[in-house]
């Protein structure tokens, strides 16, 4: 009986190890995961968050999978989060960028200098916004971004 129990602990405890390390080496061997495509779509909001960003570059990382693995650019952008947003033209997804149910949404918009350009209070159009990206990034490009007021 004795020699039961102890075989079995060791036994136990290689099982818990096994499914506890189970995750981190599918993890490890899974390709690259895409976020959810936002776009093509017109949106219009009111800015209530702006923050520019400066262009950066990022070296890849050697083992992993994905752009992670690539050097990769980001140009200068701002990050905007717009509120009371109307979606006028939706040619596909609405990704991670739109929640319709709060009514608002969190655009990258490429723009080469921190120029105010965008700035809290106002009303904008961006069209032809889209996003797209996996665990190394989000890129975006658009068409137009319009003042309304």
């Amino acid at each position: 009986m004795r020699r039961a129990v102890v075989c079995g602990i060791p036994f136990a405890f290689l099982t818990i190890s096994v499914l506890f390390t189970l995750p981190f080496i599918m993890i490890s061997l899974a390709a690259a995961a895409p976020i959810p495509k936002t776009g093509p779509l017109t949106i219009e909001g009111l800015v209530e968050d702006v923050r520019w960003s400066p262009g950066t570059v990022h070296k890849g990382m050697h083992g992993m999978s994905g752009t992670l693995a690539q050097g990769r650019t980001f140009p200068a952008r701002y990050q905007v989060v717009l509120k009371n947003i109307s979606i006028l033209e939706a040619g596909g997804g609405y990704g991670l960028s739109v929640d319709r149910e709060s009514g608002k949404a969190m655009l990258l918009l490429n723009h080469p200098s921190d120029d105010q350009f965008i700035r809290t209070g106002m009303r904008i159009l961006v069209s032809g916004y889209e996003e797209w990206g996996d665990e190394g990034g989000s890129w975006s490009k658009h068409i137009s971004i319009k003042v309304i007021k």
